[in-house]
């Protein structure tokens, strides 16, 4: 597998993906639209049992976790919407850890109970140009791949840093270097981790070792980081866990 072929790859991936991602969005607002229908139903509900003299102390108690449990669910639609309908993909100045912080909620509720995650997030990073949508799909496919590699109890850590390069090099398979700044975001799981042959077809599209994973996450990561010229690196080993890290350049 030569890096042109990734190359190849890649830009075909971010065409397919924005097709889909203009179609999935509409579907989105459509969907969202409805539930926010039946949820401000439930929440309206809730409240008059709330208000309702004759009820009981109990009765109460469940009117309240119906509604907390009802706003929770409203302020995820709205979630839903801004990642997925009003961002779109334009590109603008942004903050890594902005996106990440954002994310927080739903990358817990991914994780589950079973999985503690852990920021690590240095506030000096330099500003990259890229659509947060972008961001987030990295994001989402990295942690959702940790979370697969873990397979009782275990650590997710997102972590972000700047790297400055100070000559150009060649990555084998991951892309260039060139001579600039790059912010990076490194996902890194103590799961089951990746012998030397599974990590060389990583990228390859479609390639999964999960029994009903599609292999596509950790490609679409390569094509959105060369969409945004930037590259990736892993570094694992068996039953020693995994770092996948995206580097982005700093925003001129």
């Amino acid at each position: 597998m030569t890096s042109d072929n990734l190359v190849t790859n890649a830009d075909t991936d971010i065409m397919t993906k924005t097709h889909h991602i203009i179609t999935v969005n509409k579907l989105t607002s459509y969907i969202v639209h409805d539930i926010n229908n039946v949820l401000q139903t439930i929440l309206g509900c809730a409240e008059i049992l709330m208000l309702a003299r004759n009820n009981d102390d109990i009765v109460k108690q469940k009117a309240i976790a119906i509604k907390t449990a009802s706003v929770s669910a409203i302020r995820l639609m709205k979630y839903i919407i801004d990642i997925n309908y009003k961002r779109g993909l334009e590109k603008r100045k942004l903050n890594i850890n902005y996106c990440i912080e954002n994310m927080q909620d739903i990358i817990e509720k991914i994780c589950g109970n079973r999985i503690t995650v852990c920021s690590n997030l240095n506030e000096h990073i330099p500003l990259i140009s890229s659509a947060e949508l972008y961001v987030e799909e990295i994001l989402l496919n990295l942690v959702i791949n940790a979370r697969d590699a873990i397979i009782t109890e275990g650590v997710i850590t997102i972590e972000t840093g700047t790297v400055n390069h100070k000559t150009e090099k060649e990555i084998p398979l991951f892309g260039t270097v060139e001579k600039k700044r790059y912010a990076y975001i490194a996902v890194k799981d103590n799961g089951i981790g990746m012998s030397e042959e599974v990590k060389k077809m990583a990228y390859k599209p479609t390639f999964t070792t999960k029994k009903n994973g599609n292999g596509v996450g950790l490609h679409i990561v390569f094509a959105i980081a060369k969409e945004l010229s930037g590259y990736v690196t892993i570094k694992s080993a068996e039953y020693k866990g995994t770092t996948v890290t995206v580097h982005i350049p700093e925003s001129s």
